[in-house]
């Protein structure tokens, strides 16, 4: 095990990343596939542990590691240890993607247990989207964050739910069954439960951000 204090792992980092956060481990079978074939797995110390039951060890573990034992720590795993207390271990992993140019990433275990954790895990994204792009996955769908002009590709009939993200943005669809044209999304439910009504549907939104919730059919 190589273990820096605020180190980095010399080589380029190999693609797709998936990033580990501490929540409920992933059980679907989406994010497990996203999972298992992740070229470079990393966690966030306390899901390291998370990672292993899943049968996948991780390339990298960041944190100020009070969440793991380091008797548990796999041997193969390279271990960057962050101290500071003014940020999440979440936070902590994704500037150190996006200080070894990163270009994406895809994010699980981000809901579940605290829901405090689990909201600033969320608040995050939101703002780490700005500096590299990323994708959540849970059991329950595929999340992205919205700020411009976007196409989706999905299956018929699938679940298609926007939430607010940032200020209040204002919107419009092609391609779902609850069309929105220059839309301003400013309630939670507003945005809920629309449906695809082909395999492709696209987004434009100014004004401000918002979080897309494509469900998982199957």
């Amino acid at each position: 095990m190589a273990q820096h204090t605020v180190g980095e792992v010399e080589n380029s980092i190999p693609e797709p990343v998936v990033v580990l956060a501490n929540g409920n481990p992933p059980s679907h079978r989406h994010p497990l596939f996203i999972l298992n074939n992740a070229a470079t797995l990393i966690c966030t110390d306390g899901a390291a542990t998370n990672a292993v039951k899943l049968g996948r060890i991780p390339d990298v573990i960041i944190g100020d590691m009070d969440s793991m034992d380091e008797a548990h720590i796999p041997p193969e795993s390279d271990v960057i240890v962050m101290t500071s207390q003014h940020n999440t271990d979440l936070e902590k992993v994704l500037d150190w993607c996006v200080g070894k140019k990163v270009p994406s990433a895809t994010l699980l275990g981000l809901s579940g247990m605290r829901e405090d954790h689990m909201m600033a895990n969320f608040a995050v994204f939101s703002e780490y989207s700005h500096k590299l792009k990323l994708t959540a996955v849970t059991d329950y769908g595929i999340i992205h964050h919205v700020a411009g002009n976007e196409s989706f590709d999905c299956k018929a009939g699938v679940t298609v739910s926007l939430l607010l993200a940032t200020s209040e943005p204002t919107i419009s669809s092609h391609g779902l069954k609850y069309t929105l044209e220059a839309e301003t999304l400013k309630t939670g439910g507003h945005g809920i439960s629309n449906r695809a009504q082909s395999e492709h549907f696209s987004l434009e939104v100014s004004g401000g951000s918002l979080f897309l919730i494509i469900g998982h059919i199957d």
